[in-house]
């Protein structure tokens, strides 16, 4: 199984698989630009985007490309020229969306109750019908049966969290266990018909666990119990649709628009202030047509769930989240060090100490992700990002896969070698323009290395870039690749702990935090009124209009985003 870096007329498309015969990774629903040598040797990218979409299931670029059994995985590409733009076509992934049975929306909120004279939690469950929105209380041994039961009957579940005997009725506790039953929940729900698998919405279990003693939602509006961020009252007025998605807590008004440092096909990253405290993040706004009409609306909502999952040093943090009538917003870490790419682009290479101390921070971050089930299936070097001291930090998660096992992470191992091989020798392994040699060199040609590559590289990257993913170096932990002599006397934990100094300091000229001069200057010197005009100073929608389910449980707000691990600009 393979992946590749394909440069094709300005743009550029990665290519991954994982065994079993399916096809596990595409490319950024967000920005995804096109990368080339020009005539001096340069890195250059196209601001071209080039939307793929993820596709699960056999198939293949060209028959002629991958013809026999043993050939790779790859998701179908078809390039067309209009009007000079190179355009992708889009493999839409199978959905499950002919489903009509009941639809878990999110876990609401949580009350302490007596039940046979003994105190325990309830958990106010969200779910919609035909007929309208409602709650069913459940209590943690019921998700237990039930996840019992499923799995009795034939059908895979996620890992259900585990049961807690002490501290059970701490506030940050039932707030953490909230968080993780909804987690399974959202898990249990994506079915992929591709798997195999029956899907476990059709169960009499799961109808029963979603309905039975449901009571309707306006029974809780307004109530302590229900703390719901993002659930609009099926019977309030839409004229405000923002008055409904966001908390009080925040808002689009809460920040103060600096400049733009990147621009991808579905919206705008700002650099922004927020006005209380001053801190700086990253905001990512998103157009809600855009991604409806593009069919990204999964991948919107497991990228933020994976973000909202996800606490590593080496990942975005994501801060908050909120929504308008017209966009989605993360509110993410600022990495003023740019991208990965952006400094390879005028490097050229890094030396051998600095891509080994950047493949060791990845490794961690990927471990961090396959531990939560999550395949990250988008590593690449723009979405590798510097924070303001030096550490890489992992962003863009819109690709990213929950709930996948059987060794599919084999896939995040591949990227890897790619992007290690691209930092030792500024080019993608197989590297051509020709996209039919590409695939043929891929497919059958041996790896290669420059002179200056060390044997125990090579050995590490031959190892990622195994073609069998059975065979490749991680399908079976993480602490395959880290026991690799490769990382020969690193301490795991100090680097952890970020007590490793970085090896380069993307940061260190800058004159003021708010510097951006590592981000390409077609986006800093974009107007930064164009990045949100009509939900400034609020939102109106017509009165016919009814309020979007289609972002139920967006919003959210980190309880402590100062202390939370992994914040830039951490020494």
């Amino acid at each position: 199984m393979s992946s590749l870096l394909v440069s094709s007329r300005g743009a550029r498309v990665v290519m991954a698989a994982s065994g079993r015969g399916r096809s596990v990774a595409i490319a950024s629903p967000f920005s995804y630009p096109g990368r080339w040598r020009d005539g001096r040797g340069h890195i250059e990218r196209s601001s071209l985007p080039c939307p793929l979409i993820a596709q699960r299931g056999p198939c293949t670029i060209e028959p002629q490309h991958f013809a026999e059994s043993e050939s790779p995985a790859l998701s179908s590409v078809a390039f067309s020229r209009q009007e000079g733009e190179a355009k992708c076509g889009e493999a839409e992934m199978s959905s499950p969306d002919d489903y009509r049975g009941p639809k878990f929306v999110g876990i609401m909120g949580h009350d302490n109750v007596s039940h046979n004279g003994s105190k325990t939690t309830v958990y106010f469950v969200q779910v919609q019908v035909p007929e309208g929105m409602f709650i069913v209380k459940h209590r943690y041994h019921e998700f237990k049966d039930f996840h019992d039961k499923l799995s009795s009957e034939g059908y895979r579940c996620p890992a259900l969290p585990p049961k807690k005997f002490l501290g059970s009725f701490n506030k940050e506790f039932i707030e953490k266990r909230q968080q993780e039953l909804a987690n399974w929940l959202h898990l249990l729900c994506q079915f992929d018909p591709a798997s195999g698998n029956s899907d476990p919405r059709t169960s009499e279990l799961f109808k029963e666990f979603m309905l039975t003693n449901k009571e309707p939602l306006e029974k809780y509006q307004g109530t302590k119990a229900i703390s719901y961020d993002a659930t609009p009252p099926t019977s309030q007025s839409s004229e405000d649709e923002t008055s409904m998605y966001n908390t009080p807590k925040t808002s689009l008004d809460d920040f103060e628009l600096l400049k733009v440092i990147g621009k991808g096909s579905y919206g705008k990253v700002t650099l922004v202030r927020k006005k209380e405290g001053k801190r700086l993040f990253a905001m990512k706004s998103l157009n809600k047509s855009n991604v409806k009409r593009r069919n990204q609306v999964e991948h919107t909502r497991t990228e933020r769930r994976v973000l909202g999952r996800a606490k590593h040093p080496f990942i975005v943090h994501l801060h908050y989240a909120f929504q308008t009538s017209q966009k989605l917003y993360f509110v993410l870490d600022y990495c003023p060090g740019g991208e990965l790419f952006f400094h390879l682009s005028r490097m050229e290479k890094f030396e051998p100490s600095m891509a080994r101390y950047y493949c060791a921070e990845i490794t961690l971050a990927l471990e961090h992700l396959h531990d939560l089930g999550v395949v990250y299936r988008d590593l690449k070097p723009e979405n590798i990002l510097f924070d303001s001291v030096g550490h890489v930090l992992l962003a863009d998660f819109g690709l990213a896969k929950e709930g996948i096992t059987d060794g599919a992470e084999a896939v995040d191992w591949w990227a890897m070698g790619m992007v290690l091989y691209e930092m030792l020798t500024g080019l993608p392994p197989w590297y051509t323009r020709n996209r039919q040699k590409l695939f043929d060199r891929v497919r059958n040609a041996p790896l290669t290395f420059p002179d200056d590559v060390d044997p125990v590289a090579r050995d590490f990257i031959g190892g990622l870039l195994r073609r069998d993913p059975i065979k490749r170096l991680g399908s079976k932990s993480a602490d395959e690749v880290k026991n690799h002599p490769y990382f020969s006397g690193m301490s795991w934990q100090d680097l952890y702990d970020r007590k490793i100094p970085p090896p380069f300091n993307p940061c260190a000229a800058a004159g003021n935090a708010e510097e951006t001069k590592n981000f390409e200057a077609e986006f800093t010197k974009m107007q930064i009124n164009s990045v949100e005009n009509s939900a400034l100073g609020g939102v109106r929608v017509s009165d016919a209009s009814r309020p979007s389910m289609t972002f139920q449980g967006f919003t959210y707000n980190t309880p402590n985003d100062l202390s939370m691990s992994g914040s830039v600009g951490r020494g």
